[in-house]
């Protein structure tokens, strides 16, 4: 089994429990949209707005196709038409977003969190810079309402570069 109502609930709790702390912040996760059941979809919607959610969604083909085949939309939409996308909301991975993902995720002034390194380690794709999804002009298009960072990682490093959108060159 994937994440259901009663982890979504511990987590919101968490994160309820620690607000206040200086360092340590919690959220709601999902990972495994296709094998999500409607009810956690509709648990983690309630708190997305208190405590933000981190939601790891089309990291690749497979994950694309069975999201799709469960909800009959895309990842992004999914997460849009349960009322998932906001200011408190980190979309993670999203290697198969395409331009209107980016759109939507900047209209709800959401997070992207593009994840070069892991993208690696599973072989799985990035959204191309350049390509269909254009996360920089997104970003300035929408007057920067897409927050995103690239990171730039070596084969001897273990350690990601951040790099802000606005440094990216194209």
């Amino acid at each position: 089994g994937g994440i259901g109502t009663r982890e979504i609930l511990a987590a919101a709790r968490f994160a309820g429990s620690h607000a206040a702390h200086p360092l340590l912040r919690g959220m709601v996760g999902l990972a495994g949209l296709a094998d999500l059941p409607e009810e956690a979809l509709d648990a983690a919607a309630e708190l997305t707005q208190r405590v933000g959610l981190q939601a790891c969604v089309g990291e690749d083909e497979s994950d694309l196709a069975r999201t799709f085949a469960r909800w009959g939309r895309r990842p992004v939409e999914v997460l849009s038409a349960s009322g998932l996308l906001g200011p408190r909301t980190v979309v993670a991975h999203a290697g198969t977003a395409v331009h209107a993902e980016g759109v939507a995720i900047a209209d709800a002034g959401a997070t992207l969190a593009i994840t070069p390194r892991a993208a690696m380690l599973r072989g799985a794709p990035l959204p191309p810079p350049g390509g269909s999804m254009n996360l920089v002009r997104v970003h300035h298009l929408l007057g920067s309402s897409l927050s995103c960072s690239f990171s730039t990682v070596t084969s001897t490093s273990t350690s990601c570069t951040q790099k802000p959108c606005s440094s990216v060159s194209m």
